[in-house]
């Protein structure tokens, strides 16, 4: 399942302020009445504070922050009504925004695979096959490691590669990646083998150059030139093994 997150963040003649580090300054120069605690307490320097402050100041019809002078403090600064209205505000919004993405996130479930979908096609490849693959296992072998992925439908396919790739990559489980695989290296054989899953027969072209079979696996397609001899007829609708090279897949992280 994936989770939504995200930044709350106002903008003024399409400038960037009122981020929630500085709505945490605003906040605690009304608690402590110091530009200088205040910075410390974000944390943030006291040139990035008053940078802030003159930034918000500036890009606001009215001043957001005062110095005040005498009393019993001798003085410091403070939030005008107008800084108190924002902060009040931005707080309301900022509610508001995490009950959105609370929510996004409780249905993200159903996004998946159109979110899979958006991050294939990011990219162009000559590869036909364009797997996402969540990885479930690895193991490692010194110079190889053997990757396992969930391809949905309970179907898991093993990709090897070396153990620089593994940590280049950064993978470990839940990870999500798309498994890249020529039609050539994908075989059709009668039956389930090593490294093999499942498909069912959407279309079979041949001709005199040879054949092209496009097979069902969970909600992703696969397909294949190379059929086995031992393979006598294909029909629409056929249940038939799908068997893959481990070395013939190549990773992309997404």
């Amino acid at each position: 399942m994936f989770n939504f997150e995200g930044d709350l963040r106002l903008t003024a003649e399409g400038v960037h302020f009122g981020n929630p580090q500085q709505i945490k300054l605003l906040k605690e120069i009304q608690n402590t009445g110091s530009i200088t605690h205040a910075a410390k307490a974000v944390p943030m320097s006291y040139k990035a504070a008053w940078d802030a402050i003159n930034k918000m100041n500036n890009l606001s019809n009215e001043p957001l922050v005062i110095r005040v002078t005498g009393g019993k403090g001798g003085g410091g600064t403070c939030l005008t009504e107008r800084g108190l209205q924002l902060v009040k505000h931005f707080d309301l919004i900022q509610e508001a925004h995490s009950a959105f993405l609370k929510s996004m996130s409780q249905y993200s479930q159903s996004f998946e695979a159109d979110i899979n979908l958006l991050q294939q096609l990011r990219f162009q490849t000559s590869a036909r096959n364009q797997l996402s693959g969540k990885v479930v296992k690895i193991e490692s072998f010194g110079i190889h490691d053997d990757v396992y992925f969930d391809i949905g439908a309970e179907h898991i396919l093993k990709a090897t590669i070396t153990d620089e790739s593994t940590k280049l990559l950064e993978i470990e489980e839940n990870g999500r990646f798309i498994l890249l695989i020529k039609a050539p290296n994908v075989d059709v054989v009668p039956s389930a083998t090593e490294n093999c899953i499942v498909g069912e027969v959407i279309t079979h072209k041949s001709d005199q150059d040879g054949c092209e079979v496009t097979l069902k696996v969970g909600s992703q397609t696969v397909v294949s030139t190379n059929i086995h001899a031992d393979v006598k007829t294909l029909n629409e609708g056929d249940s038939v093994g799908i068997r893959i090279a481990p070395k013939n897949i190549i990773l992309v992280k997404v």
